[in-house]
């Protein structure tokens, strides 16, 4: 069957499926798992029998009900025969394993790969495009009709006189135009799957393939919205106009400085994002212990203490009390960006990372492209975000 789009929600809703849909279904939600727990914990090459060429010439494994329902109690093929039970739930039909279910496993890798680096949805305000133009409406908190902040008369605009129009009050509202429209912001790559390595049933390496298209253009997206928000900051200022003006820790003041005096100055908010280079990171905390006592007290004073991999999470947010901090060569070093994440940035997603030109065949790999499409405009940079510069100087 031919799919000229398709993605790991897409392929479980065609009809083939229903019989795995179900069963992946039951099985969640009577064990309160994720619906996806299977496909993901199963390796590329169980779903595929032993032998040469068996991932080549698509040879399914005739053991993957039997193992399933070892492994997590699934019943999918012959073991859902007759009256059979998934979890305490009864299933409604009884079908044949799709030879495509690999199809499942080999979109889920590419994910697999991505979520390292799917922080980048937590970057700014994502909006779901559902069409390709969408008009987003964007406001701040002082923009107001009516009273201002260098308004003198302040409340006294709104007092009552008797006569008259009340005058207005209440927010304005700006829109930005965000376009994915034809070729406009859409990325595209064509997945790096060797040949030999699928003649060969050397899995492990089209898997890593897979993980690491997936990782790549996630990574990609975040240092783009990043180095969006760097471009389109007003408010920047370098680290030795910021600090104190003899500086004992020059780092902690200034980051101290914009997070508690920059932002709820005349904002009316408070940051809550930061954007850091590992390296100026460790430089901060490497400093803030010269004196002989750490200023940032908690678990996290030498690192993050989460499974993570990725680098692009700190333990900077509990010391300096913002929401997220994220520590990621994303950024350059020497440059900090803090920000109000909801106000600063607006990223309209119209196509996650999706396959082209995927047959759901193994085969078909040769020939597709990974695609994801989304725009991103600056809000209110003005009031949104402040740089700091020269911060590793």
């Amino acid at each position: 069957m031919s799919k000229s789009k398709t993605n790991r929600q897409s392929i479980l809703a065609m009809p083939e499926f229903a019989h795995i849909k179900e069963a992946l279904q039951t099985h969640a939600h009577a064990r309160g798992t994720d619906v996806w727990q299977p496909i993901r914990e199963t390796p590329l090459e169980v779903f595929f029998a032993k032998g040469d060429h068996s991932f080549e010439n698509e040879i399914p494994n005739p053991y993957l009900p039997s193992l399933w329902k070892d492994r997590y109690g699934i019943r999918i093929g012959e073991m859902a025969q007759g009256n059979a039970i998934n979890g305490g739930y009864a299933l409604k039909e009884t079908v044949s394993v799709p030879n495509s279910l690999s199809a499942l496993k080999i979109a889920d890798e590419i994910l697999e790969g991505a979520e390292p680096y799917s922080a980048w949805k937590q970057y700014s305000r994502v909006i779901d495009m559902t069409t390709p133009k969408v008009n987003v409406p964007i406001t701040k908190y002082t923009d107001t009709v009516g009273g201002s902040l260098t308004d003198q008369k302040g409340i006294q605009i709104y007092k009552e006189g008797g006569t008259g129009t009340p005058p207005a009050i209440g927010g304005k509202v700006e829109t930005v135009e965000l376009d994915t429209s034809g070729t406009n912001n859409s990325y595209r790559g064509t997945l790096a799957v060797e040949r030999n390595d699928v003649k060969d049933n050397n899995f492990l390496a089209v898997e890593q393939s897979l993980k690491n298209a997936g990782n790549e253009f996630y990574y990609m997206v975040g240092e783009d919205l990043i180095t969006a928000q760097v471009a389109a900051a007003t408010n920047t200022a370098t680290k030795a106009s910021l600090d104190s003006a003899t500086p004992s820790n020059s780092e902690l003041e200034a980051l101290i400085q914009v997070i508690r005096g920059e932002f709820p100055g005349s904002q009316r908010n408070r940051a809550d994002t930061m954007f850091i280079n590992p390296l100026d990171a460790a430089l901060a905390v490497k400093n803030a212990g010269a004196g002989g006592e750490y200023a940032f007290i908690s678990r996290f004073i030498l690192g993050p203490t989460d499974a993570a991999d990725v680098v692009n999470n700190s333990g900077l947010a509990m010391s300096l009390g913002l929401r997220n901090v994220w520590e990621t060569p994303q950024i350059v070093q020497g440059t900090v960006l803090i920000t109000k994440r909801d106000i600063n940035q607006v990223v309209g997603l119209r196509e996650d990372l999706t396959i082209e030109n995927f047959d759901l065949s193994v085969g078909g790999l040769y020939e597709s492209d990974l695609v994801i499409r989304y725009d991103k405009k600056a809000a209110h940079a003005d009031v949104g975000s402040f740089t700091i510069t020269a911060f590793n100087v």
